[in-house]
Parts: structure tokens; sequence; C-alpha cells
């Protein structure tokens, strides 16, 4: 009996023992518990950060790439705009080459003009010069034939000698050549002297 109840005993402080080991690792095991749901929340709490993070990372990729395919569809049309300007540069300096042909062919129509211009000038004065020597010739002319006694030389004269006859047929000729000489050529328009053709644009 008594050994019965030693072994009992010693049972009891066996299971006591092993209790109080149990417990000891119950409450590290809970300790342990403890920390992991911490960490835990902490490692949630970061899911849960990074998650936003993502969210806003995502957002912002968006806009981005929507902004790039702005840029790029920008960029197209500025490329095609600057195509149309090349080409409309193109033709504006051909216009401006053409501008400038003509204004170098005016330049050559006006010089000839200006040239044909003091020509006739020049011819207007001989024709006015030729006009008043004319015109000394005939008062030259008149105021020999108007002397008073010249009919009547001629005619006492004329029947005995045939000098005065002479005289008066060589001043004839002397008077037609003076008149000859004094005859203005008439004016003719040269190809270069003409009004020149307008140009066509």
């Amino acid at each position: 009996m008594v050994a019965t109840l030693r072994k009992a005993q010693g049972m009891l402080r066996q299971l006591s023992q092993e209790k109080t080991a149990l417990e000891a690792k119950v409450t590290e095991l809970e300790a342990k518990a403890t920390s992991l749901d911490s960490e835990l929340e902490a490692r949630k709490k970061s899911i849960e950060m990074l998650t936003r993070e993502k969210t806003n990372l995502e957002i912002q990729l968006a806009q981005k790439t929507k902004l790039i395919d702005t840029l790029h569809n920008n960029n197209a049309i500025l490329q095609k705009n600057n195509e149309i300007l090349k080409g409309e540069n193109t033709r504006v300096l051909e216009k401006v080459r053409q501008l400038e042909n003509q204004i170098t062919l005016g330049r050559q129509d006006n010089e000839l003009l200006v040239s044909a211009v003091k020509e006739r000038e020049a011819w207007i004065n001989k024709c006015r010069d030729k006009n008043k020597a004319l015109l000394q010739f005939h008062k030259k002319v008149l105021s020999e034939y108007e002397e008073s006694d010249f009919l009547d030389k001629m005619k006492t004269l004329e029947p005995l000698t045939g000098i005065k006859r002479v005289e008066l047929e060589n001043k004839v000729l002397e008077y037609r050549y003076q008149m000859d000489d004094m005859k203005v050529t008439p004016w003719e328009e040269t190809k270069e002297t003409s009004a020149p053709q307008p140009q066509s644009p």
C-alpha cells in the first residue's frame, strides 16, 4: 500500500513537472504566437501599403502611357505639318525665284525703255536743231530774194549774159544741198527700243 502510494506520489510529481514544463512550453508558444501575430499584422499593413503604392504606380503608369500616346500623336502631327511646311516653303521659294526673274526682266525692259527715251530725245533735239537751221535758211533765202532790185537786175542782165543765170542755178543747188543736209531721218522703232511685251507670270 505504501509502495503504491509512493508510486502514485512519484507519478504526481512527474505529472506536475510535466505540467509545469508544458505550461512553460504553452507560455513560450503563446509568446511566439503573439510575436507572429504582431509580425503578421505588420506584414498585412506593409502589404496594404505596397498594394496602395502599386495602385498609385499603376495609375501613374496609365497616365504616363496616355501622355506618351498623346506625345506620339502630336509628334506624328508635327512631322506631317513639317512635311506640309517643307512643300509650302519649296513652292514659296519657286515663286520668289519667278518673281526675281520677272524683276530682272522688268529691269532689263526698263533699261531698254530708258535707252529708247534717251535716243528719241536725242532725235527730237536733232529735229529741233535742224528746224532752227531750216528756219534761218528760209529767212536767208527770203531776205536775198526780197531785195528790191533783184528782179530788176535779173531782167536787165539776163538777156545780155548768162552769168546771173549760172550763179542763180549754183545758188539753187547750194540751197538744195543745204536742205538735203537738214532732212531728218524718220524715227524707226528697233527691236531693242520697241516697247517690251508684258511678261506672263
